[in-house]
């Protein structure tokens, strides 16, 4: 029993010593990456509808007995530039763990069906609206110039407010969103180490979230109609570029 053992024992360290003489340099320490990135957004959600249970003007609620939805309305999110950066720790010399936050300028909402008429009516200022991914990362081909690398991990869209920007429904419409707006997110790509600590990197990342509740409020003669939109799903496909260094 005793040299079956020793005989386990020296295979194991037998087996690590490569792993211990080509250790990456970089294990065990941070790294940052700056960059900009290009969103695609769309937005999909169940059309809204007045339910009994809202919060409606006495005459509107005596009339609303059952659920009526208001079909046919859409709201569209052009593409959005943004810049970003990411912080990582880099555990092994294939695996690292890092969060990935963006800065989108002005997020314009173009209204799409019963809303089209009013073009861009809506938007989220700079700051309203931050995507995050918090990922854990696989970069195989150790000791390589150019590595591949694929993460993925939860996403979160942190939202603020949007502004109403349309002069016509200025004041008599508004939008509310949840703040915290959990998800999942995927990326793929490819770094290229460049000089000493620093390199670049190209990817492609998905990340989907989901809305609680889109509440579209419509103030009109005093009165206030709450038009809770429910199961609210906002994916977003987008390009980044960024340079980064380890520390």
């Amino acid at each position: 029993m005793s040299s079956v053992r020793a005989f386990l024992a020296l295979l194991v360290v037998t087996l690590l010593m490569p792993v211990a003489v080509h250790a990456n340099p970089d294990a065990g320490k941070f790294y940052f990456v700056a960059g900009t990135a290009n969103i695609y957004p769309d937005l999909e959600f169940e059309d809204p509808s007045l339910k009994p249970g809202n919060r409606l003007p006495p005459l509107v609620r005596r009339l609303v007995r059952r659920p009526l939805a208001i079909p046919d309305t859409a709201i569209d999110i052009p593409d959005i530039a943004l810049i970003g950066g990411s912080i990582g720790y880099q555990f092994t010399e294939a695996f690292a763990a890092e969060a990935v936050v963006g800065l989108p300028g002005a997020v314009d909402f173009v209204g799409g069906g019963l809303l089209a008429p009013l073009g861009k009516f809506a938007e989220f200022k700079t700051g309203d609206f931050i995507p995050i991914l918090l990922n854990v990362l696989y970069r195989p081909l150790p000791g390589r110039t150019v590595r591949p690398y694929v993460g993925a991990g939860p996403a979160l869209a942190v939202i603020r407010k949007a502004d109403v920007t349309h002069p016509v429904v200025d004041g008599l419409l508004s939008i509310d969103f949840p703040t915290l707006n959990w998800g999942w997110g995927v990326q793929a790509g490819v770094q290229v180490d460049v000089i000493d600590q620093w390199f670049m990197r190209l990817d492609a990342k998905y990340l989907r979230v989901y809305v609680d509740e889109i509440d579209l409020k419509v103030r009109a003669l005093g009165q206030s109609l709450d038009l809770p939109i429910t199961d609210g799903e906002m994916s977003m496909p987008l390009i980044s570029f960024g340079i980064g260094r380890t520390f």
